[in-house]
C-alpha cells in the first residue's frame, strides 16, 4: 500500500492530468464555472448587493446635479432634458453602470447648451450623438461648444459590458 503523500500529484500538469484520468473530475465542472464568473466580474465591475434593476434620475436644476450616477446592473437614465445650464457655469458628470444599458438625454438642441460628452464600454455598445461603435474598449465623443450664450455639460458615460448611449431630447 502507497503512502498518502506519494498518492498526491507534485505538480500542477499532475494534477491536470489526474482530472482528465478520473481523479478530481468532479471540479472541472465547478472551476470553469467559477472562471466564467471571475471574468465577467473583471470585465464588468460589478460590486455589492444594491444598484440593480432600473433606476430614473431627473434633475432640474444645476443645483440638483450629482457628480457621479452609478447604477450595477440593469438599465439607468440620467434624464437632463429640463436642465438649463447658464452662461458661464459648467457641469461636470460621470454616469456610470456595471453591466446592461447606461441613457443620458441631453436638452433639446434648440436650448443652445454646449455639451463635451464621452460614452466608453469595456465590451459592449456605444452610441454618443450619433457616434457608433461596438466591441472591445469602444470610445466616442462629441463636442460642441460653440453658443457663448449658454453653459457647457461635460459628460462621461461609461460601461463595464452593456450599452452605453447618449440622445438629445426632441
Amino acid at each position: 500500500m502507497k503512502s498518502a503523500s506519494t498518492e498526491r500529484p507534485k505538480s500542477v500538469s499532475a494534477l491536470l492530468i489526474a482530472s482528465l484520468r478520473g481523479r478530481s473530475a468532479n471540479l472541472i465542472g465547478p472551476g470553469i464555472f467559477l472562471s466564467l464568473v471571475t471574468l465577467a466580474l473583471a470585465v464588468t465591475g460589478l460590486s455589492g448587493t444594491s444598484g440593480y434593476g432600473e433606476q430614473t434620475w431627473r434633475p432640474t436644476s444645476v443645483a440638483d446635479v450629482q457628480a457621479n450616477y452609478e447604477f450595477n446592473a440593469g438599465q439607468g437614465v440620467l434624464d437632463l432634458s429640463a436642465l438649463e445650464v447658464k452662461s458661464g457655469q459648467q457641469v461636470t458628470i460621470d454616469v456610470e453602470v456595471s453591466a446592461g444599458h447606461a441613457e443620458v438625454i441631453l436638452p433639446a438642441a434648440s436650448s443652445g447648451t454646449n455639451y463635451d460628452v464621452t460614452c466608453s464600454a469595456n465590451a459592449g455598445r456605444v452610441d454618443c450623438l450619433g457616434e457608433h461603435d461596438e466591441g472591445w474598449r469602444t470610445e466616442r465623443s462629441a463636442i460642441s461648444t460653440g453658443n457663448t450664450d449658454a453653459g457647457t455639460i461635460v459628460l462621461d458615460v461609461h460601461v463595464g459590458a452593456g450599452y452605453a448611449e447618449v440622445t438629445q431630447h426632441g
